[in-house]
């Protein structure tokens, strides 16, 4: 067993009002290199920003890497990401609490509110979208509240097949 703690390897804040690639839009931090990074990330939280925390580099039991990426995010109401492409890798979204919707799309940028509003699927805690096509997507907050979802993300393609092991016992 492996217990990290906080066991974020690294946080970004993503500031929603600003442009991507604007100045200050998107700042990533080191857990390591972060003396106080939860009054960052509350200080955050109070401005209604995007917060990522980074679960990587995970190590197991024979010094090896596990192949995996784990990202929770909390977004803030009335933030859509940006539209975006996976080409290396799956990416699997469960929505842990709140409400999200998501939707896939070549044509429709940030500004296109009403149509991302109508055309998207809403997803509801304990629900999952699996992007395995690497189709341009976006995870937009509707409601008025804070929304989490907990991506996974695993290099693609996978050559090792995955059996699961547990039997109950």
């Amino acid at each position: 067993m492996r217990i990290a703690s906080p066991g974020f390897v690294s946080f970004a804040i993503i500031d929603p009002a600003k442009e991507v690639k604007e100045e200050g839009q998107y700042k990533k931090f080191f857990v390591s290199e972060t003396d106080d990074f939860q009054s960052i990330i509350d200080d955050a939280r109070e401005k209604n920003f995007e917060i990522r925390y980074h679960y990587t580099d995970v190590e197991n039991n024979e010094g090896g890497m596990v192949p995996v990426r784990l990202i929770l995010t909390e977004i803030p109401p009335g933030h859509i990401q940006p539209f975006h492409i996976h080409k290396n890798c799956y990416e699997i979204t469960v929505v842990e609490r709140g409400e999200v919707s998501y939707i896939e799309d070549d044509s429709l940028d940030n500004k296109d509110v009403r149509e991302i509003k109508n055309s998207s699927k809403v997803l509801r805690t304990g629900d999952m979208v699996f992007d395995d096509n690497g189709k341009r997507h976006t995870v937009a907050n509707f409601s008025n509240a804070y929304a989490k979802v907990l991506t996974t993300q695993t290099p693609r393609p996978y050559a090792q097949a995955f059996t699961p092991d547990w039997n109950g016992e």
